[in-house]
């Protein structure tokens, strides 16, 4: 039992060191991965597309002061 919650404590960190951020911006492009301000995705489908893949910890940002149309569940 004391193994076990030692492994439980030494992972429990590293989690959110596999958390991943998805950018998304109006001057983006949707065949992009998303995964840097550099590669935004441009659409809230595209998003929609990929929330199936998303894990816990995964975060989506959207460029501040661009707007987005859409709907997102």
């Amino acid at each position: 039992m004391k193994n076990f919650l030692i492994s439980l404590i030494l992972l429990v960190p590293f989690h959110s060191l596999l958390a991943v951020n998805y950018y998304v911006s109006a001057s983006g492009n949707d065949n992009n991965s998303g995964t840097s301000a550099n590669q935004a995705w441009r659409s809230t489908g595209r998003v929609a597309q990929e929330t199936s893949q998303l894990d816990p910890g995964d975060s989506i940002l959207f460029r501040r002061g661009d707007t987005f149309y859409g709907s997102l569940q």
